[in-house]
């Protein structure tokens, strides 16, 4: 288990008034704002951007689900697909 290590930073005092008010907004202590923010910013980009895409791409589905779904019945045959490849040199179907 990785044991956390203590930082002294400081801060000026519009920084400050910032991290308190957004502890009190959000419930979270000022120290776990100042990892999530140290995280974020040191994290490649593309690790950032994972969680908010799966949020992204869950949402899509969740949409798409929603969506009627209308069965008319297809009006082609899978040969059909393959017809115009047949008749091609090299092809033994």
């Amino acid at each position: 288990m990785a044991y956390p290590v203590r930082k002294q930073i400081y801060l000026d005092h519009r920084l400050e008034q910032l991290l308190k008010e957004k502890a009190m907004r959000t419930g979270h202590s000022q120290a776990e704002i100042i990892r999530q923010a140290l995280e974020q910013s040191l994290m490649p980009a593309t690790e950032a951007k994972v969680p908010a895409l799966w949020l992204q791409l869950k949402d899509f589905f969740q949409e798409r689900a929603r969506m009627p779904v209308t069965q008319k019945g297809r009006r082609w045959k899978r040969e059909e697909l393959y017809e115009e490849h047949r008749d091609k040199p090299g092809r033994n179907w």
